[in-house]
């Protein structure tokens, strides 16, 4: 019996959230040049599509990503943390990523750039490190 793979029940553009109702599995005859096609469709279901998908095509790993929550130019909240302690601040996203992505930001004071984590719809977060106060 050949293996069963998820493909598009109907066309689905570019950036669009997949939902369930979106996919179904279907049998392959011969999967020549799609080893990396999705045997469940609870893989995909909740992720963005990378490009525009036509109906009937057998969805593979490069099809979707996870959803941007920022995008390159936005204003983000970043937030610094460090033993216990929280501060906030705004800057400008120089990239756009999605959950856990490592992304560059631009402070509004001084236009200086830095790398931050994603960690929320347009925030990101960064872990500054403790110092050790010297005994005179």
């Amino acid at each position: 019996m050949s293996p069963s793979v998820v493909v598009a029940g109907r066309s689905l553009p570019r950036g669009a959230v997949i939902r369930a109702a979106d996919l179904r599995c279907e049998q392959a005859e011969a999967l020549d040049g799609q080893s990396q096609a999705l045997q469940s469709i609870d893989e995909v279901v909740g992720k963005e599509t990378t490009r525009a998908i036509p109906a009937g095509k057998i969805l593979d790993r490069s099809s979707f990503r996870q959803p941007l929550l920022v995008r390159r130019g936005e204003m983000v909240t970043v937030y610094a943390r460090c033993a216990g302690v929280r501060v906030r601040s705004t800057a400008r996203a120089r990239e756009e990523g999605s959950l856990g992505d490592l992304i560059a930001v631009e402070s509004l004071l001084d236009r200086a750039e830095y790398f931050a984590s994603v960690s929320g719809i347009q925030e990101v977060e960064v872990y500054a490190q403790a110092t050790q106060a010297r005994e005179e």
